[in-house]
């Protein structure tokens, strides 16, 4: 359950990003010509469901940047020599 985790956010992020602009936008659709006029709640749940869509590339941008920080981790464990330090550390004065 615990592997892949950046991946598996950035899954989740696409998700629900489609999920929320087609909610949005179906609900909208019905509720702005529901008696043939127009209804300001249709728009709002429009506006919403795109407001919504735009809010997951932030949660796709941070597991993106899971998915990197293990790689670095695992790219720094797999050139790390044994008894060597993989932080620079700083000569004495």
């Amino acid at each position: 359950m615990y592997k892949i985790v950046g991946y598996k956010i950035q899954i989740l992020a696409q998700v629900l990003g489609v999920l929320f602009l087609l909610a949005g936008v179906i609900i909208g659709i019905v509720l702005f010509v529901d008696d043939g006029e127009v209804n300001i709640t249709g728009v709002v749940s429009i506006v919403t469901g795109i407001l919504m869509f735009l809010l997951s590339f932030p949660l796709y941008g941070f597991g993106k940047l899971v998915e990197d920080v293990s790689a670095i981790r695992n790219n720094l464990q797999s050139a790390a020599k044994p008894g060597y330090s993989t932080y620079d550390e700083l000569p004495e004065l």
